[in-house]
């Protein structure tokens, strides 16, 4: 899968959050989740 380029991301790493704390609306995590339920996990 591919994931999109999200500024989100970006800033929480800048900022030393971790980027599983990105909002739910986040187009990288719905990606995500998309991925992982089409591996089965």
């Amino acid at each position: 899968g591919v994931l999109p380029q999200d500024d989100n991301i970006y800033r929480y790493d800048a900022d030393g959050k971790p980027s599983s704390d990105v909002p739910e609306d986040s187009p990288v995590k719905a990606a995500l989740r998309d991925i992982l339920q089409k591996l089965g996990l």
